[in-house]
């Protein structure tokens, strides 16, 4: 499965930092949650699919809190090293189990920090 909706909704350029810009993203996750290993070429296929994101060398995509509109709590955590999107529950810290359907996370917004 995949993430889907992926658009680029916001975008900051910073001086002084490790990085030069910030873009916010919104992104809509699937019915069928892929562990181990998570969202994997997120980076490469999801935020490079983006208009305006084509060309960017990412730097991090900072851990968020996303909810589904029913109190379902999720952390997101990006592995740098193999390019995946995991995601962790928020109350437990344990990783979202495989097939778990995660299609109520619609129009999720993450940062997304790159060079």
């Amino acid at each position: 499965m995949a993430i889907s909706a992926a658009a680029k909704v916001g975008n900051q350029i910073l001086f002084g930092k490790e990085y030069t810009g910030e873009a916010r993203i919104r992104i809509t996750l699937d019915n069928a949650y892929p562990n181990p290993g998570g969202y994997t070429s997120f980076i490469a296929t999801t935020v490079k699919g983006i208009s305006g994101l084509e060309g960017v060398t990412v730097f991090d995509v900072p851990t968020t809190l996303i909810t589904n509109g029913a109190g379902a709590f999720l952390l997101t955590y990006y592995n740098r090293a193999t390019d995946a999107l995991r995601l962790v529950v928020a109350a437990t810290g344990v990783e979202v189990a495989n097939g778990v359907d995660l299609s109520l996370y619609a129009a999720v917004e993450l940062i997304v920090r790159y060079y």
